[in-house]
């Protein structure tokens, strides 16, 4: 409440009691005694407003001029420590009060000297960060890239529909552009290789001339090996016909296999005996029961005694180091492990 309200209210309280001395005894003070040429009678309304000393109204003092000043203590009177004057008991005797036409409304009475905060809306938020001017969403790199694409491709075809020097040039220059990312990539990768060889497919399958002859002696050292081990679990099964110029090419090198490395090579024939394999049996159905698909003459088949399955390593013309390579691929690695 403002104070020039309360004070209109206690002037017209003092008018109706009886007067201006009424009021100044129940203020505690002697009546003021207007002076000469006072245009009010004394205890008028002007009076009172006019008076700033502190006033009380039906007992109480004027709440406003606690906020405003204190009272100067009596004389002899020790001065007190500053009262909380604040609802919720907050110290305000630092706030300095709102003096004549400088009047507290709004903000500044309930937030700056009140101090109530966010409950009454005075503790504004913060205002949200505007996104900057003219920035967009950002695009992945895989649109990045379809974007280049699309564009090489417009400049490419406008070259070609129009090959004016201006739509020419263009086209080379971002073709230009888009070679030299490629050879950044190109030289970064190499460089990722020298510092991090076991991503390096080279160790696993080397690609120079030195590397590979390396490899190659490797490969035939392992290779041998594993083919005088196996020949106690697997033996071969030579599907063949008597008038069959693939089934005479490959006959010597079955045989080749047999007596190098001590393999059991059992015939089939569909007509008459081979002189390498004099033991041959006729066929009468043996690719059915073992599980072997087609009827192609010359086949070679491989059989696993132990889990006693039987699966083709090829048909027609194949070289000794092709079926020996395919024995091992076959038996000794997982798919995928050898490349």
């Amino acid at each position: 409440m403002k104070k020039t309200g309360l004070l209109v209210g206690a002037a017209v309280a003092t008018l109706v009691l009886g007067g201006g001395a009424v009021f100044a005894q129940q203020a505690g003070r002697p009546a003021a005694v207007p002076a000469q040429g006072a245009t009010g009678a004394p205890g008028s309304i002007s009076d009172v407003i006019a008076d700033d000393a502190p006033v009380t109204f039906m007992g109480q003092q004027d709440p406003a001029d606690v906020l405003d000043e204190d009272p100067a203590p009596a004389s002899g009177a020790q001065p007190q420590a500053p009262a909380s004057n604040d609802p919720n008991g907050t110290d305000m005797s630092h706030v300095p009060a709102a003096r004549g036409a400088q009047a507290q409304t709004g903000d500044d009475f309930y937030c700056a000297q009140r101090r109530l905060g966010t409950w009454f809306y005075c503790d504004k938020p913060p205002a949200p960060d505007k996104p900057a001017q003219g920035a967009g969403p950002q695009l992945s790199a895989s649109a990045r890239v379809k974007a280049v694409t699309r564009k090489l491709e417009e400049l490419r075809d406008r070259a070609i529909l129009e090959p004016t020097e201006e739509n020419v040039t263009a086209y080379i220059e971002y073709q230009n552009q888009q070679s030299q990312r490629a050879s950044t990539l190109a030289d970064a990768w190499e460089r990722a290789l020298i510092r991090h060889p076991e991503l390096d497919y080279n160790q696993q399958r080397p690609i120079s001339t030195l590397g590979k002859q390396v490899w190659s002696q490797q490969r035939e050292a392992e290779v041998r090996q594993t083919m005088l081990g196996l020949n106690q679990r697997y033996g071969i099964f030579f599907f063949y016909s008597s008038n069959c110029p693939a089934c005479d090419a490959v006959g010597p090198v079955l045989a080749s296999l047999r007596d190098n490395y001590g393999w059991s090579v059992v015939g089939v024939t569909k007509d008459f005996s081979s002189e390498l394999f004099p033991s041959s049996m006729l066929e009468s159905g043996q690719r059915q029961r073992m599980g072997l698909p087609g009827t192609i003459t010359p086949a070679i088949a491989l059989y696993d005694t132990v889990e006693h399955r039987a699966f083709l390593i090829g048909s027609g013309v194949l070289a000794a180091d092709e079926i020996i390579d395919r024995i091992f691929l076959l038996t000794q690695r997982k798919v995928g492990e050898d490349y």
